[in-house]
């Protein structure tokens, strides 16, 4: 009886602790894919292609879930809301030329970076017969676009916040096609982008010259961009072994130039896939008032982002 009594006793406790056990699984019994948050209009890095993701983080990423054995889902949205989808659990990681500060990893844990990051600065030929070789006079008392939310925004405010480019504006937008029409249309003077993208779209549009500005590029240890992830997360370690694996293969450096040659191939088509974001934004920016759309809309946008932060 006593037997019988203990049996039961072991059986009920592996019950209650099968039921109330929450730690985080192996990868071998969670779910058979991997969710990552995208921002799809910063070409060739991501971008729409037939209304699906596209693009050199897109291939990067399906690789990665690959090598963990699973699959890759995406979820298109603004860069800004990437770290919110993380938090609440929408997606499992982020990647979208997003860099590393100290702020974010306090909140985030953050893979080795799988790119070096460099910085240029976008100008409209027909405005800038002459370019001055020195970046931060060239931007002084001029309306700067910067993609709101991302490290060069907050290198940029730290710039401005130096005599260098004190009296300079800046204008922040969530989407970087957003930030090249405000550019073709006057509304801004320059606007600073990733130097592969600012390349793309120098190449693809013979009104737009472009000068590198590394000024604006993260330094040191937190240099480069890399996948986003919860605090704790049990992919970041084994994701870091897959990206050392795959550097020293060659096979990032490889997805790069497949992207960039797709990309240039249907250049039309990748310049444009975050219209699809906002179809509207040329009608709202050919309004009389012009001037205050554009405000209107950083201001809509940094609402929104408020409101998903708090």
């Amino acid at each position: 009886m006593r037997k019988l009594f203990s049996a039961l006793l072991v059986a009920l406790s592996l019950i209650v602790t099968g039921c109330f056990d929450n730690k985080p699984k192996d990868n071998d019994t969670e779910s058979q894919t991997i969710k990552f948050g995208v921002s799809c209009d910063y070409p060739p890095f991501t971008y729409l292609e037939d209304g699906q993701p596209a693009g050199f983080e897109v291939l990067l990423a399906k690789l990665i879930a690959s090598e963990l054995g699973k699959t890759a889902e995406f979820s298109d949205m603004q860069f800004s809301l990437i770290p919110t989808a993380i938090k609440s659990g929408k997606v499992d990681a982020g990647i979208s030329c997003i860099g590393m500060t100290e702020e974010r990893k306090k909140d985030f844990d953050f893979t080795d970076k799988y790119y070096d990051e460099e910085v240029g600065v976008l100008y409209l030929k027909s405005a800038h017969e002459e370019i001055d070789s020195n970046v931060m006079k060239m931007l002084s008392k001029s309306k700067i676009g910067i993609q709101l939310g991302t490290v060069m925004e907050k290198n940029l405010d730290d710039a401005m916040s130096k005599s260098a480019i004190s009296d300079a504006q800046k204008i922040s937008m969530d989407v970087a096609n957003q930030l090249v029409e405000a550019l073709k249309s006057g509304h801004v003077d320059f606007v600073i982008l990733d130097l592969f993208q600012v390349k793309f779209f120098a190449e693809n549009n013979s009104e737009f010259g472009y000068v590198v500005a590394n000024d604006f590029a993260n330094i040191g240890e937190n240099e480069g961009y890399r996948i986003i992830l919860p605090k704790e997360s049990p992919y970041t370690q084994k994701i870091n072994s897959i990206i050392h694996k795959l550097n020293a293969e060659g096979k990032i450096n490889e997805l790069l130039l497949i992207a960039q040659a797709d990309c240039s191939a249907k250049s039309q088509e990748c310049a444009s896939s975050s219209e699809d974001q906002d179809a509207n934004l040329n009608d709202r920016m050919q309004q009389d008032n012009a001037e205050n759309t554009v405000t209107d809309l950083v201001d809509e946008q940094r609402q929104v982002q408020d409101q998903q932060t708090s």
